[in-house]
């Protein structure tokens, strides 16, 4: 896993008030890269509300625009 899946997975935990390792076990089941974080953990029962998966959804949604636009600024410099 590298450094940045790490971080990622710490920014999750924190966001949602759960511990890290809830949110490492359901990283850790992804079949791709685009299977949803927030939809594993919901499936795997470590969130439980309609709110929690709205935050988490609201957190992928942020953090992959924020991803989409370092790529978009690398194909530029580069």
């Amino acid at each position: 896993m590298s450094q940045r899946e790490l971080e990622s997975i710490q920014s999750l935990a924190d966001w949602l008030g759960l511990p890290t390792i809830e949110v490492a076990t359901a990283y850790s089941q992804r079949r791709a890269d685009t299977d949803p974080l927030p939809m594993l953990l919901w499936q795997y029962g470590f969130i439980s509300s309609l709110d929690q998966l709205n935050c988490a959804l609201a957190w992928e949604t942020a953090n992959s625009e924020s991803s989409a636009a370092i790529s978009h600024q690398l194909a530029v410099i580069g």
